[in-house]
């Protein structure tokens, strides 16, 4: 994993734990190889609008589906969280090639994570 050289200054110990669950969770679920493959399929595709609609929401879906299974894994951190997405996003440098959240739907991300844990029998239903 890839952190800004003032990692450890910029974010508090609890933003810095949910920060990393946040990108072992993006490894654990395959996303680096899955975007790998979309990226390929992109070039490929270049001339094709939908392809670059496509992988952009499937980016979307990753990060929601990581920002889930952050949430569940710390639910009482999500102020801390949340704090840590947005110090990413308005950070006055630069970040790394594939660090930048700016093309992301931040504010849908943070509303969700007011939102509380659906039950057992909604996740089922879904």
């Amino acid at each position: 994993m890839v952190t800004p050289a003032d990692f450890a200054e910029r974010y508090t110990p609890r933003e810095r734990e949910v920060v990393l669950a946040h990108e072992r969770t993006h490894l654990e679920r395959g996303d680096p190889p899955v975007n790998a493959a979309v990226a390929l399929l992109t070039c490929v595709n270049w001339f094709n609008p939908a392809c670059h609609v496509m992988a952009r929401w499937l980016r979307i879906d990753q990060e929601l589906a990581c920002d889930a299974r952050v949430v569940a894994a710390h639910p009482k951190a999500r102020k801390a969280y949340a704090e840590a997405m947005l110090k990413t996003q308005l950070a006055a440098r630069p970040l790394p090639l594939g660090c930048h959240w700016s093309s992301h739907p931040l504010a849908q991300r943070v509303r969700l994570l007011s939102r509380p844990a659906p039950s057992r029998a909604r996740r089922l239903i879904g």
